[in-house]
């Protein structure tokens, strides 16, 4: 096995390169996951994503979905639900600080943002003219946004 830290030649951040499994944070990029995973589709009940001066992307696939944490400082997640399904309420936490939230529904879904905003907004851009809306669907927003932004968009 190698030796990842050797006086002298090797710095703290050569560490992350060698953990190909752990989920963890660049401070510049991407989340990164193992190099052979899609780190953008998502089969889990549930995503966890943090995101420091970073862009995430995910796009849920799962028929079940749970629950979901994201984390913003200085960065953007974007989160598409147009090929997953929820049965009931689900939560979406969302804790921002100068971040934004992209997260693309189904028409038919009913949003329920419970935030706490401090300069932020939630806007709920979809066009849903004479679609019902199904109550048994419903996607809670809750969390805490300071200089954020969360967008409720059309899948499509």
């Amino acid at each position: 096995m190698q030796q990842i830290f050797t006086a002298g030649t090797r710095s703290f951040t050569d560490f992350f390169y060698h953990i190909a499994d752990f989920h963890f944070i660049c401070a510049a990029g991407y989340l990164t996951f193992n190099p052979y995973y899609n780190q953008n589709t998502m089969y889990d009940n549930y995503i966890n994503s943090t995101a420091i001066f970073a862009e995430v992307k995910k796009n849920i696939l799962s028929k079940d979905f749970k629950f979901g944490q994201l984390t913003n400082v200085f960065g953007r997640t974007t989160v598409d639900f147009s090929h997953a399904d929820i049965n009931g309420a689900v939560v979406l936490d969302s804790t921002q600080l100068f971040g934004e939230v992209r997260i693309k529904v189904p028409a038919d879904w009913h949003v329920a943002p419970e935030m706490t905003n401090i300069l932020a907004a939630v806007e709920d851009k979809r066009r849903t003219p004479m679609i019902s809306i199904n109550y048994n669907k419903v996607l809670i927003l809750r969390g805490v946004g300071i200089f954020a932004t969360i967008k409720i968009v059309d899948c499509f």
